[in-house]
Formats: structure tokens, sequence, C-alpha cells
């Protein structure tokens, strides 16, 4: 909850100087190497079940002419799982840099069917983390959860016919974002009520800088997919992994997508 210095809710103040956001944080980090209890996954059930539902409906009834290049879905998934293990926490949820890897995902795969890789590429990034000890097995399935934020670009790229990165008009590009961070906040949102956990202005409060790191690492991901036309993902896996990109990352917040511990 946003609150000033007496206590009494107010101005908003930064997730990191919020008494109740920073107790949010530290029950989230507690909860990673520890299955998921009744109500989470019940919770997680019916938001990861919904969101399997809704991304199987948008590859049966909204389909376009592009082709399914396994090779590019392959090398997709792989990047957004790597993308998908530099996570900054804050409050109840943490941001990953998966921007750099999604938005090209839109422009290189059949956008119908982008949403599922989506889902499978967080889902092996949370499989390192079991590998590592650091997540209980069962917190996997709350990657459905977490892919949200990928069906309303998706469907605007799908309706729009499929079209790549150099023929999509510009306004479809912002309301594709504008659809992610509505779908991905409403989705948190009743994460949050069937968790019993952030209120609505903590999630406001912790959300704010997150859309506008998003905002800012789209074009980073547009330019990746207009890069990669005739060449898929070679610029991404440079920029992926080069000193500079690496150097860019740890210099300073990275972030995209709000996701459960």
């Amino acid at each position: 909850m946003d609150e000033s210095v007496s206590g009494v809710a107010s101005e908003p103040v930064a997730p990191e100087r919020s008494p109740s956001l920073q107790r949010l944080f530290a029950d989230a980090r507690e909860r990673l190497p520890r299955a998921l209890g009744r109500r989470e996954r019940r919770a997680e059930m019916l938001i990861g079940g919904g969101f399997v539902l809704a991304a199987v409906c948008l590859a049966v009834l909204v389909p376009t002419d592009r082709t399914l290049d396994w090779s590019n879905a392959l090398v997709a998934t792989l990047l957004l799982a790597l993308s998908s293990r530099v996570m900054f926490e804050v409050g109840s949820t943490y941001t990953m840099p998966t921007q750099l890897a999604f938005v090209p995902m839109l422009f290189l795969l059949p956008p119908e069917l982008v949403p599922l890789f989506a889902a499978a590429g967080l889902a092996l990034g949370k499989l390192s983390s079991v590998a590592q000890g650091e997540l209980a097995i069962g917190r996997v399935s709350m990657a459905l959860g977490d892919s949200w934020y990928s069906l309303g670009p998706a469907l605007v790229v799908a309706l729009a016919g499929g079209q790549t990165a150099g023929q999509i008009a510009w306004p479809l590009l912002i309301v594709a974002l504008a659809s992610q961070f509505a779908i991905e906040f409403a989705a948190s949102r009743a994460r949050d009520v069937l968790h019993g956990s952030a209120s609505l202005r903590e999630q406001v409060a912790e959300s704010r800088w997150i859309y506008l790191v998003d905002a800012l690492l789209a074009p980073v991901g547009f330019a990746i997919a207009l890069a990669a036309v005739g060449r898929p993902w070679r610029s991404c896996w440079r920029l992926r992994f080069s000193p500079s990109s690496r150097s860019s990352l740890a210099s300073g917040w990275r972030g995209s997508n709000h996701c459960w511990s």
C-alpha cells in the first residue's frame, strides 16, 4: 500500500520505501523453495487454466498465413527462457527483460502461437531455477499465469494478418503494447485477489516503474525484429550475449512482466 511517513495512505511512495511492499517482497522470497499451498494451487489452477484456454482459443480461432519455423521457435523459446533468468523483484512480483525476446517472437513466429511459446520459455526458465535448488518444482506451473501479458499483443498482430515488423503500422504497435499492459494488470489483479496478498494500491505501486521499463524495452525488441528479417535471431543472439549487452543489463533496471514467485 502507498504510505506516507505517518503510515496513513496518501501520496504514492517508491516500492523500496514502502514497509508493506517490502513485507510482500520478503514473503515472496520465502515462498520460492516451498511447495504451493492449497490456496495458491487453487489460484494458479484458475489463472493458469484461464491462460491455457485463452491461448488455445487464439491459436484456433485467429489463424494467420505465417508458417511456423521450428528452428526459429526453438531459438525464441530458449532466448525467452534465458531472459527470464534476469530478475528484479518489487514487492510480491518480479520483472524480467523478456521484451527483448518476446517482441521479435511476434513478428518471426505465427502470432497466434506466440503465447504458447512464451509460456514454454518461462517454464523452461523456472525449471533451471528448480535444478539449482532455488524454486520448488510445483511453482513451475506458475509460468502459465505469468504468460497472460503475451495474449494482447499476439491478438493484435494476428488480427492484423500476421504482418512483419517492416509492414505493421506504428499505431498498431501502440495498441499492442497497451493491450499487454491492460491484460497483464487485470490478470495480476485477479491473482492478487485469489492469493489474498497485495491490495490494488500496492499493485499500482509495484507496476508503475515496471510498465515504464516495458515501454522503453519494447522499441529495442522491435528493432531486433527488424534486424532479424532474413536472418532470424542472429542479431538477437548477439545482443543477448555480447559483452556490451551484458554490461548494459547489469548497469540498470531491465524488466518486463508481472510474475509471481
